[in-house]
């Protein structure tokens, strides 16, 4: 081989060598910088395109469980000895003193963790993936978010409600900053409450912007992309039609709305309304009736 290195020829002369390596030095920062200013090539994660979000969260019913072994330190006749067991006390004429446990096989883990669309205090997570057609944009932080970013977010999810999207946001900002954010950019939708490392996960772009079909990511895109988002014209579902149902209550007897329309106005003492609470719940459970509100009238004596 020492001796045949005079003959070991390059494929190509000098000036074609520097000029591919030249070109693979162009290629990979301009590779670098489109990854930083749009989403990446290629996507792996568990929100990729063509994935359910929704799916991606259940744990199958044959699903891998959690094999542990449990190793117990029992003294015996002044003398610590150890019993294995897979999790049962076990049965020893002795002193307990520590347990220590070891996993042996893993659990299954579902690809979607800490994933959720909350408000402080209601889940809205299983409502919004059954959405025929939603546009989700997701800040991690609107501290931190891009100002012309909210800007092409803005134009697009004004399009989006036109054409019959319903549009939500997502970010684990605070309630103000949400507020603000809003306010600031005249935003037609409101922000919903999701864990910040989800939406690290969701999407690289802060913020970005997604479309999903019953849960299915369609498209996803950066928000220097955001116009690239297809917003074909959709038929949006009507939103159900909550009818109240009233219950009324003069000087503690039921009647009827006609009756409490006909009253005189000079002659009522005090007027009460409930929409919530045990009184209400009591009064359906007694009358076997679904109410949604109490009112409760008396007249001046």
């Amino acid at each position: 081989m020492v001796f045949g290195i005079k003959h070991i020829k390059p494929i190509f002369g000098k000036f074609p060598t520097t000029l591919l390596a030249l070109l693979g030095f162009i290629g990979s920062l301009w590779f670098g910088y489109h990854v930083l200013t749009h989403l990446p090539t290629w996507d792996f994660r568990a929100y990729k395109v063509g994935a359910n979000i929704a799916d991606g969260m259940l744990v199958p019913e044959d699903a891998q469980k959690a094999v542990q072994e449990f190793t117990w330190t029992f003294n015996v006749g002044g003398e610590n000895l150890e019993f294995l067991t897979d999790g049962s006390y076990p049965t020893v004429d002795g002193d307990y003193v520590g347990v220590e446990t070891k996993i042996i096989v893993e659990a299954y883990d579902p690809p979607v963790k800490d994933f959720s669309i909350e408000t402080v205090d209601q889940d809205f997570t299983a409502k919004f993936l059954a959405e025929d057609h939603l546009v989700m944009v997701v800040a991690y932080s609107l501290e931190k978010a891009n100002e012309e970013g909210l800007k092409n977010i803005k134009k697009v999810t004004d399009k989006a409600i036109k054409n019959g999207y319903t549009v939500i946001g997502l970010s684990a900002s605070g309630a103000e900053a949400k507020q603000y954010i809003k306010q600031t950019y005249d935003l037609n939708f409101d922000f919903y409450l999701c864990d910040e490392k989800a939406l690290k996960t969701v999407i690289r772009s802060n913020p970005g912007i997604l479309k999903l079909e019953k849960g299915t990511v369609i498209q996803k895109e950066h928000f220097n992309d955001a116009e690239d988002l297809e917003l074909p014209k959709v038929e949006r579902k009507p939103e159900p039609v909550v009818l109240d149902n009233i219950a009324y209550f003069l000087n503690d007897e039921e009647v009827t709305k006609a009756e409490i329309d006909a009253l005189d106005p000079t002659t009522i003492g005090g007027m009460n309304v409930l929409k919530e609470g045990p009184e209400l719940e009591i009064l359906n459970s007694m009358t076997s009736s679904n109410y949604t509100g109490l009112i409760k009238i008396t007249l001046k004596e």
